[in-house]
């Protein structure tokens, strides 16, 4: 499955330790919107700055993750659309989004 590194998991408690639940969890939000906005911008041929952007997001998703009393669902959950992606991909489904 998946699993944070010791130091990543011991950043996420200091960030939740410095700055609190409600705090980060904003913050998650915040960094989200900004990656809509530069995805935006690079469908419709601006400039935009979508690594810095997705860096973000994947760290506040891992601190979400390092926050929450539901890791065993989480897994479950993953797992459960890793296999149906999975198995779209082996039936041949056709591209939706051209």
């Amino acid at each position: 499955m998946f699993k944070l590194t010791p130091e990543f998991e011991e950043l996420c408690d200091r960030m939740t330790k410095a700055w609190g639940e409600r705090a980060q969890t904003l913050v998650a939000v915040e960094e989200m919107a900004e990656l809509q906005v530069e995805l935006l911008h690079w469908i419709r041929g601006r400039d935009s700055n979508i690594p810095e952007e997705l860096a973000d997001v994947i760290i506040m998703c891992g601190q979400l993750y390092h926050m929450s009393d539901e890791k065993e669902k989480i897994h479950e959950v993953f797992k459960y659309k890793i296999d149906r992606l999975q198995k779209k991909l082996d039936n041949n489904h056709r591209k939706e989004f051209e």
